[in-house]
């Protein structure tokens, strides 16, 4: 089946993309298992999309096939990706430190973050356990990039784009890096403990789920008619647990106000590098003394202790994800460049190494670099905000308008190298203030 109807395409285009958000969710869950994606749509094809390439250059055929390949790439990709997940939920296996019972690769990663007390020890757990994971997610990094290739997809950012990344992202770690050597880190342990951010509470909801999150936006009417769709809620261990969720909350709130009139293929980007700065932007609300006060029961007198716990979590969390784009970007040579990159640029960054085991299984996200530049360009976005709105945009109904009407224009699809330089120097001077 052909599509000559532009319609028709970005009808089947959209419902196919909400499958395949659900397989990821399945995925997450450990229940994809003969799901709907699996079904390519008539007319869904490498043939199809170069048609789509031949075409007139028009920006809705550029957009279709942009979502195209994305989506037959994930196609491509589903072996792979369902591996995965089966080793994280594969069938308990049984240990003796710290704790004896029989445990899956999921449920290890759990104790590491809940068990502070015993942390290390199922680090050591997890690095026994781990070889699985790692090894079929170090496949699935090259089926990737393999199949990206064939698919002329933008998995990873462009040549230019990704330069800038890197740069920033160094550029970050080397300012901050003797903010990071002052945390006294010598062990992953430590880092995830710190990062955590059990230190700078504040008054954070039991239930961080889009109705309870969304009572903070209410003045500015942020949320008149849209209804994101944010999924299972994270579980609270620390400022770290609510600075996800607002950074969710953001994304969703964003992807809801995509305007319905647009095409899909050119409301939406498929790589989601506008949606991700949205939810970075809104994790950077707890910074601002004013959000701090009236959402977290944070007073001014408990702001400079409060500032300083929530320093430390965004700057690990800043460092963890210049860790993870790195190592995306070292994924894209081959397996032996990973663990390479692994074993050689890891300690440097974090002051200590880590066990080679692990790698493939911490800190492996092929979508980092977009993250990461997300992140930055979040930086640059508050500020604007900040100038033109006070600290309290948040709540301020023009500040909201502005942003509503942001949601509904064309997304973007690279990174602003501009924005990218002047956040990451941002960022690292704000994060140096806060401790």
């Amino acid at each position: 089946m052909q599509y000559h109807d532009p319609f028709a395409l970005d009808r089947s285009l959209a419902a196919y993309a909400r499958l395949e958000r659900r397989f990821r969710v399945a995925l997450a869950e450990g229940t994809a298992r003969d799901h709907a994606f699996e079904v390519l749509p008539p007319g869904f094809s490498k043939e199809r999309l170069r048609e789509l390439r031949r075409e007139t250059g028009d920006p809705f055929e550029r957009a279709a096939a942009r979502w195209m390949a994305r989506l037959l790439l994930e196609h491509a990709l589903i072996a792979e990706r369902s591996a995965v997940a089966h080793a994280y939920f594969a069938e308990p296996r049984p240990i003796d430190e710290p704790e004896q019972g029989r445990f899956s690769v999921l449920a290890l990663f759990e104790r590491v973050l809940s068990d502070a007390p015993r942390r290390a020890g199922w680090l050591r757990a997890l690095a026994a356990q781990g070889d699985e994971v790692g090894a079929r997610r170090l496949a699935s990094f090259e089926a990737l990039a393999l199949n990206a290739r064939e698919l002329g997809a933008d998995s990873a950012l462009a040549p230019e784009p990704a330069r800038v990344v890197r740069e920033a992202g160094a550029w970050f770690v080397s300012a901050t890096r003797d903010a990071v050597r002052e945390l006294g880190m010598r062990s992953l342990s430590e880092w995830i403990g710190l990062g955590l951010g059990t230190d700078a509470l504040g008054d954070w909801p039991v239930s961080l789920g889009a109705p309870r999150l969304g009572e903070w936006f209410r003045e500015g009417r942020l949320l008149d008619g849209l209804s994101p769709e944010l999924g299972a809620a994270p579980r609270m261990l620390g400022s770290s647990s609510g600075l996800r969720a607002l950074s969710r909350f953001g994304s969703a709130v964003h992807d809801a106000g995509a305007n319905p009139r647009r095409p899909f293929v050119i409301a939406r980007d498929p790589y989601t590098l506008r949606s991700r700065s949205y939810g970075a932007l809104f994790s950077l609300l707890p910074l601002h003394a004013s959000f701090a006060e009236r959402r977290l029961g944070v007073g001014r007198g408990r702001f400079s202790e409060f500032s300083r716990g929530l320093g430390r979590v965004l700057l690990l969390s800043a460092c963890s994800e210049v860790v993870r784009a790195e190592l995306a970007f070292a994924a894209a040579e081959g397996a032996s460049t990973y663990r390479r990159a692994f074993a050689e640029q890891l300690p440097e960054r974090m002051g200590f190494e880590i066990p080679p085991r692990l790698a493939g299984v911490v800190f492996a996200n092929e979508q980092a670099p977009r993250g990461l530049a997300a992140l930055f360009q979040a930086v640059e976005r508050d500020r604007f905000l900040t100038e033109r709105h006070d600290e309290d945009w948040f709540r301020n109904p023009r500040a909201i308008e502005e942003l509503r009407g942001d949601f509904e224009s064309v997304p973007e699809t690279e990174p602003d190298a501009t924005a990218l330089q002047n956040g990451s120097r941002r960022l690292s001077k704000l994060l140096i203030q806060a401790g």
